[in-house]
């Protein structure tokens, strides 16, 4: 749609309100993979509070959400095709092509695929208990009981599989980008979401790899 209008921006991007309906679009995604959820779900289970948040923050956040690093690529690889060059209109669909492959490939391998389900249907995958259980007293909640919550799901982050994803899916993106800019000039959003924001993904899930395992 963008395309078509000539719409898309080397600022922002998208227009701020396809911005929000994307993240609207997400956000109902979630909603329905609750429903799904709670449909499946065994006669004497059920799931823990903050289960869902827990879930959708792996669905919608930006640097873990696997949707978000899908989107950056594809507005990227638009702006290619909205310029006049040859070259980079090319460069554009190459790119679009580069990722279809790659998440083809990743869907292929069962580890991979198990990665890319825990970001595309997290409160799908959500993990219940049997219900009766003690309740949960003020002594386990608090900060220990977040801290256990949340540690797991930085951890996958930053381990060597999902590092190697990082790689092989916005290396080549990264490339692309550097020559977008050269050729084109400045770009808020290429620069942002295309180098600096993959930069900051594996640098960090390089450094705190250990302490988290540790920490595991």
């Amino acid at each position: 749609y963008s395309i078509s209008k000539q719409s898309l921006s080397p600022i922002s991007g998208l227009d701020w309100e396809l911005w929000l309906a994307l993240f609207a679009l997400n956000a109902l995604s979630m909603l329905v993979q609750a429903f799904v959820a709670v449909g499946r779900l065994n006669v004497g289970r059920s799931f823990r509070l903050g289960a869902f948040a827990e879930a959708s923050l792996l669905g919608m956040s930006p640097l873990i959400s696997d949707q978000f690093d899908t989107v950056k690529d594809v507005v990227f690889a638009g702006l290619c095709v909205q310029c006049d060059g040859l070259f980079l209109r090319v460069m554009g669909i190459c790119s679009l092509v580069y990722l279809l492959f790659v998440h083809f490939y990743f869907l292929s391998i069962d580890s991979l695929l198990a990665e890319l389900a825990a970001s595309h249907i997290p409160v799908v995958l959500a993990a219940s208990s049997a219900t009766g259980r003690a309740p949960v007293t003020a002594v386990t909640t608090g900060c220990c009981s977040l801290k256990r919550r949340i540690l797991p799901v930085l951890y996958r982050q930053t381990t060597p599989t999902r590092r190697w994803m990082l790689c092989m899916e916005n290396l080549p993106q990264a490339v692309l980008a550097l020559v977008f800019l050269y050729l084109e000039g400045g770009s808020l959003v290429v620069t942002t979401l295309n180098l600096l924001f993959p930069a900051a993904q594996l640098t960090l899930a390089w450094i705190f790899f250990p302490r988290l395992r540790q920490a595991e």
